[in-house]
């Protein structure tokens, strides 16, 4: 009886894996990704002759894709060898060359003493930016899991898919799209926290995108709707307390011809964000982003032009203040690389990441890339010459005024003038999807770096910056 046992236990066992053998062999297994290699340096970034920076950082972010069969697939997103330190957990900058910028004291013992001070090479583990189930049909496709999200040109949501993108956006949820014809229509369900993981109640978003393309006469229009409820538990913003519905509205248009584009991304802001000594406080934030690219044969020429709302300090009844997506970069230096002197904050991105951590002690010298566009009025137009298929050279100006002027101390008014960069950058493409760029950025810091009163020094900086892109 029990030899009658094992033998049938035995053939269960061969037949089932003769079975998962024969299955696997009919995976279809896809790679995509990017990796990047940058070197950068730029001179005094407090404006003040202090110290420079000079640091290198590379990143590899992988995208497989399992089909189990048709319409049926696994999608994932890998953030290999990247950075930890004081970064957010959505930046995608990767390991940077002897150790995080951020934590410089953190030196081996395991090496001869007039060896000392190097910097232990710590191991990385790869991180889970994206991990969901796709499930296609006609004319509808369900996503579910670690999602991506992206929309328009980038000012509020970007899943940093480019050579150099340094941050993403991701949700947990699902959702579900489907078309008619021209149309398309995207409902859209996250958790943002549990409960189990909080302490308190759940936080939840819910939205819908919808898109309109005629390729036929190359019009773009997308609607996205986004709104988040927090429970008055789970409110840690430093703005107010209590419950929250915060909304957002983003409006995309593009029309594209055969040598001409034009667009524009619009953001509102609405509803509440919780209370402030007893008053509700209103989220009121609005941008504005405008692009113009123009291919006359061997040039590109591109205009920008947009806004960002800043938060007036002497009105505690609303919060108007908008920060683009860390993605959306005008120059290698200005609204990219945190600059000024360290107490001070004219854009009002300490809140949304400018010091890399809201817990840390903040020096311009040791943050990367954790600024953004914010509180400000740019007009950056750009001009490429393309030599040939792998040589190019770009020119960028950028220029900007602080759209809200009551930023210094109780809210006393600055001037209003940001400040120029000039950015010169070399392109050279050998093969396709490798891409080589260095430039050098000069930025002259306008009167509103200086404060109240001309309290802060204003001295300008140099930048400079080498990077190999390769996508595959």
């Amino acid at each position: 009886m029990v030899m009658k046992f094992l033998s049938l236990a035995f053939l269960f066992l061969t037949v089932s894996l003769s079975i998962t053998s024969a299955q696997a062999k009919g995976y279809d297994f896809y790679w995509s990704g990017n990796y990047s290699l940058e070197f950068n340096f730029q001179s005094s970034p407090d404006l003040a002759g202090g110290k420079d920076k000079n640091y290198g950082n590379h990143h590899l972010f992988l995208r497989p894709e399992l089909i189990l069969q048709d319409g049926l697939s696994i999608m994932g997103g890998l953030d290999v060898f990247n950075g930890a330190g004081s970064l957010p957990p959505s930046q995608r900058v990767g390991q940077f060359f002897g150790g995080n910028l951020s934590t410089p004291n953190n030196f081996a013992s395991d090496v001869e003493l007039p060896f000392l001070n190097r910097q232990i090479q710590k191991t990385r583990e790869a991180s889970l930016a994206e991990f969901y189930l796709k499930y296609s049909h006609v004319n509808a496709e369900l996503r579910v899991g670690r999602l991506p999200l992206n929309f328009g040109y980038g000012v509020s949501y970007d899943a940093g898919y480019e050579n150099f993108d340094h941050w993403y956006t991701n949700r947990d949820g699902f959702a579900y799209e489907i078309k008619f014809g021209a149309l398309t229509f995207t409902p859209m369900v996250y958790r943002v926290s549990d409960s189990l993981s909080l302490g308190s109640d759940d936080i939840d978003e819910f939205g819908m995108q919808v898109d309109f393309e005629a390729k036929d006469t190359g019009l773009e229009l997308s609607l996205l709707f986004l709104q988040r409820h927090i429970p008055g538990a789970a409110n840690n913003s430093s703005f107010a307390t209590g419950s929250a519905n915060p909304s957002q509205y983003n409006l995309f248009f593009r029309r594209t011809y055969k040598d001409l584009n034009y667009g524009f991304e619009a953001v509102v802001r609405d509803g509440d964000i919780g209370t402030f000594s007893g008053s509700d406080v209103s989220n009121k934030g609005a941008a504005f982003a405008a692009e113009v690219n123009w291919t006359p044969k061997r040039w590109e020429l591109k205009g920008r032009f947009g806004y960002a709302s800043g938060n007036d300090l002497t009105d505690d009844n609303d919060y108007t203040g908008f920060g683009f997506h860390r993605n959306y970069n005008l120059g290698i230096l200005m609204f990219n690389s945190p600059m000024g002197n360290a107490s001070y904050d004219p854009t009002g991105t300490n809140p949304v990441g400018r010091r890399g951590s809201l817990g840390a002690s903040f020096d311009p010298a040791r943050s990367a890339d954790t600024d953004r566009i914010s509180n400000a009025l740019y007009l950056s137009p750009s001009a490429t010459y393309n030599f040939d298929d792998k040589w190019s050279l770009n020119s960028t100006l950028v220029f900007a005024w602080l759209s809200e002027k009551n930023v210094g101390a109780g809210g006393a008014e600055v001037s209003s003038f940001l400040g120029s960069e000039f950015d010169l950058t070399l392109g050279y493409s050998p093969k396709e999807n490798v891409t080589w760029r260095t430039t050098i950025g000069l930025f002259q810091p306008g009167d509103a770096y200086e404060g109240v009163g001309g309290a802060f020094d204003t001295d300008g900086s140099i930048g400079f910056t080498s990077s190999l892109g390769i996508k595959f």
